[in-house]
């Protein structure tokens, strides 16, 4: 039941990295919004840079599509729904 909830916060988690992604970064943010942002990211790259490894950003134009979160997300959703 532990691993089922850290799961679910793990991905609580990368919902909220995949909206904070959608922040310019020229926005003037206070010190704790950065830290913030900073922590979240720290804790979600680790996860979500092995994926990259394998499933390259799709260019569009001049933007690049990271679907490494939504991979992690469909992942770890299964892994959960698999031990829960």
């Amino acid at each position: 039941m532990l691993l089922h909830r850290l799961i679910s916060a793990y991905i609580f988690l990368l919902v909220l990295r995949a909206l904070a992604s959608w922040i310019p970064m020229n926005t003037q943010l206070g010190p704790n919004a950065r830290q913030l942002l900073a922590t979240l990211f720290k804790l979600t790259e680790p996860v979500l840079r092995p994926i990259r490894n394998v499933i390259s950003p799709l260019r569009v134009g001049a933007m690049g599509v990271d679907f490494s979160t939504f991979v992690a997300i469909i992942l770890l959703t299964f892994i959960n729904g698999f031990i829960h």
